[in-house]
């Protein structure tokens, strides 16, 4: 366990906002991996399929709670709920709000880019289709690549999964320099600080500070 392996005594419960699952996952369990090194130390040979089927059942109802308990946290999830939406939506409105440099990539139909690497730790899902990306993220097809570093970027699902089955839009914005493009051709390259795109068969447009390139 991490924890262990550092020297940490004690797990580091905070309150979790709306959008830290994964942190909340990451506190709770290693809070349930502690409580089983207490009560079974033999509970990693064990385990199968989650760290709750290992631990005892209650006696009773003494840990349910009551029912102004549950109204209360009901209350409270709602209104977490809808700040964090707002939180969303300015997050959008920052984004596209940025003075500087812009690129879109848009794809053909039926060729999203695809998956080959981001930072699960700096993401936002801003809607059902829409990911902020804050750090890095890198997209390949059939047409050439994309990877950028150390620079925000919006991606815009192709299917269902917002960014498994592909993406058919990518953005960056806020870019302090020009970016430099190439054309050879049908073939696109666009570099820029910790920046690449090179892809075939495209076209670029530019319209005052931004530059659209169009996968065929």
């Amino acid at each position: 366990m991490e924890g262990l392996a550092g020297g940490r005594r004690e797990v580091n419960f905070r309150e979790f906002g709306p959008g830290e699952v994964r942190f909340r996952g990451y506190a709770a369990g290693e809070a349930l991996g502690r409580l089983l090194d207490r009560l079974d130390p033999a509970w990693k040979s064990k385990l199968k399929d989650s760290l709750d089927a290992l631990l005892p059942e209650p006696a009773g109802a003494a840990c349910d709670f009551t029912p102004a308990e549950r109204q209360a946290a009901a209350a409270k999830a709602r209104a977490d709920v809808a700040k964090f939406e707002t939180g969303l939506a300015e997050l959008q409105q920052a984004f596209d709000g940025q003075p500087g440099w812009r690129i879109t990539v848009e794809t053909a139909a039926g060729k999203p880019l695809l998956l080959d690497g981001f930072d699960p730790l700096n993401v936002t899902r801003l809607s059902a289709q829409r990911i902020l990306h804050k750090r890095m993220l890198k997209l390949h097809n059939d047409s050439g690549s994309l990877d950028i570093l150390n620079h925000a970027s919006i991606t815009e699902a192709a299917g269902a999964h917002p960014l498994f089955n592909g993406v058919r839009l990518w953005i960056t914005a806020g870019l302090g320099t020009k970016p430099d493009v190439k054309r050879d051709g049908a073939r696109v390259t666009v570099t820029g600080p910790d920046m690449i795109l090179v892809f075939s068969n495209a076209s670029a447009e530019w319209r005052d500070q931004s530059l659209t390139i169009r996968l065929h």
